[in-house]
């Protein structure tokens, strides 16, 4: 039962046959653009991930947002832009993933966001540092279904190496009151994820987390492999225990283990809007160096999906493969989740 639940949740709220009939479109679409070479879009995006803001509150050593190096300006997202966004998917789209760069709580408006597309019958997913989980009730009752809280830590001296800024044990102390608040009112829902990025600093703490885990009472905790950007990082924050890498290291020069796929189904399904509108083709682009348009109230996001600069992006990589800078370290076709540890 475990292991069916969070599938359970996913699809007795969001399983709608318009919106499987959509998808199904789209997937036949993009079989017939890998045949033919050319792209064919027939149906709408079925999860859609915005960002609420590109702000955090951690200085987090390998991500743009935390280490400063994101040049996209930083602000939060329009609440009425937000609203438009979700009134116009909520007919075809089963998923709204709600964060890209940023910690998503420091929006004043995000559970106001969350409990807008839930109500609307969206799959809501959302990913946190944990810093914000205070008061409890407000986030139980949001419409959150799946909520995944990242610590790469079990100790204190092990967390902050990374999360820099972090307090190990505010986390855990406001996810287990989150926890207790949900067995206590009877929610099922927000289904709760520990998430352990495996790196050097913290590869000996791995059985430990898992401890951790089952006294906090989450719902799974997944181990997941670091991704890094540069010579440097190899050294930083790559475990020793090659098993835990994504990447197949010679020397100075790494490259991911799997072979890159020639085409990409995220260019079909999944679409990001970040802070300030801007529609990119994929989490990966986080500088927006490829942006497909903007978010107005004049445009919409099914207009930005079948125009001629997504398209122009879609034809680019079916007939030249994927060899954008964006690409090099995309985990499409890569399992990146080390493990999964369902715990109840």
């Amino acid at each position: 039962m475990a292991m069916f639940r969070e599938e359970f949740l996913f699809i007795k709220k969001a399983f709608k046959p318009k919106k499987f009939w959509n998808v199904t479109k789209l997937a036949a679409g993009y079989l017939v653009s890998r045949v033919f070479h050319r792209p064919f879009v027939w149906g709408y995006p079925p999860a859609v991930m915005i960002e609420p803001t590109n702000l955090c509150n951690l200085r987090c050593p390998l991500c743009p947002s935390g280490n400063g190096t994101l040049k996209r300006e930083k602000g939060y997202l329009a609440f009425d832009l937000y609203r438009q966004i979700i009134d116009e998917i909520k007919d075809y789209a089963y998923m709204v993933i709600l964060w890209n760069q940023g910690e998503s709580f420091l929006h004043k408006d995000f559970l106001k966001m969350a409990h807008y597309a839930s109500d609307v019958g969206l799959y809501t997913y959302v990913s946190t540092n944990g810093h914000f989980l205070t008061p409890p009730e407000p986030i139980v009752r949001s419409g959150i279904d799946t909520l995944l809280i990242s610590v790469d830590g079990a100790t204190q001296k092990t967390y902050q190496k990374y999360r820099i800024g972090g307090d190990l044990d505010k986390v855990f102390s406001d996810l287990d009151s989150l926890v207790e608040i949900k067995r206590k009112i009877g929610s099922r829902t927000p289904y709760t994820i520990l998430q352990f990025i495996i790196m050097k600093h913290n590869q000996h703490e791995i059985q430990d987390i898992k401890i951790l885990a089952k006294e906090l009472r989450v719902d799974k905790l997944i181990l997941k492999s670091a991704q890094i950007y540069c010579q440097e990082d190899i050294g930083a924050f790559l475990p020793r225990n090659s098993k835990f890498r994504r990447y197949r290291v010679e020397g100075t020069n790494f490259q991911l283990k799997a072979k890159l796929k020639k085409t990409c189904w995220t260019l079909w399904q999944q679409p990001v809007i970040n802070c300030d509108g801007v529609v990119t083709p994929c989490c990966f682009d986080k500088d927006a160096f490829y942006p497909m348009g903007r978010m107005t109230k004049g445009n919409t996001l099914g207009t930005i999906w079948k125009d001629k600069p997504f398209q122009n992006f879609r034809a680019a990589i079916l007939t030249k493969g994927r060899i954008l800078p964006i690409c090099k370290n995309c985990g499409e076709g890569l399992k990146l989740q080390i493990k999964q540890i369902e715990l109840v």
